[in-house]
């Protein structure tokens, strides 16, 4: 007999609870009715349910549920620098008000992106999106850290002068976008 943790369990409160939205979206803009439905949306999501099921059974759009989980998952990411989770924050805050989720999803598109990805509305996991763009980076950086410390043991050639301008050029330019990475780095601590 296999034994469940009960600690793992989900409990998805019967959709009953949730209010549904009027096709003229008017029960979206009216108070913390987004933030409930999209915390649901989360909590179904865990236990199994797709994105399009969800839409289907809150009468609400596919890409308007991802947003608004979108929005909830931001707020809950403790890696954000200050600037985003401000940002964030003032977007839960917002969404809250019944701002146009359009507007919304202007504020956060730059965060999301960073975090994600460019990652379709159609129900890509967020998670397996985030891992591959960290793996995609921590590979591109170490080739390029391991780049600079290997020129350093290269032996410098003969050069004419003008083949020195250009390396010399190219080099300045090189140490510019390093830089410029360092910078955004140093932007997220």
């Amino acid at each position: 007999m296999n034994d469940i943790d009960v600690s793992e369990v989900v409990e998805v409160p019967p959709p009953s609870k949730i209010p549904k939205a009027h096709n003229n979206g008017t029960l979206l803009s009216s108070g913390d009715v987004r933030e409930k439905l999209a915390r649901h949306a989360i909590e179904l999501r865990k236990a199994g349910r797709t994105v399009d099921e969800i839409a289907a059974e809150f009468k609400i759009g596919r890409a308007s549920i991802v947003l608004m989980c979108d929005v909830i998952y931001l707020c809950e990411r403790t890696d954000l620098s200050e600037r985003d989770a401000a940002i964030v924050q003032d977007a839960l805050v917002r969404m809250r008000a019944g701002q146009r989720l359009t507007d919304i999803k202007e504020m956060i598109a730059e965060i999301a992106s960073r975090v994600w990805g460019n990652v379709s509305a159609r129900g890509a996991s967020r998670d397996r999106a985030e891992q591959r763009r960290r793996e995609r980076f921590e590979q591109a950086i170490g080739v390029a850290l391991q780049a600079c410390v290997n020129t350093t043991r290269v032996e410098i050639a003969h050069l004419s002068p003008e083949r020195a301008k250009a390396i010399y050029k190219e080099l300045s330019e090189a140490v510019s976008h390093l830089q410029a990475t360092r910078t955004k780095i140093g932007e997220m601590r």
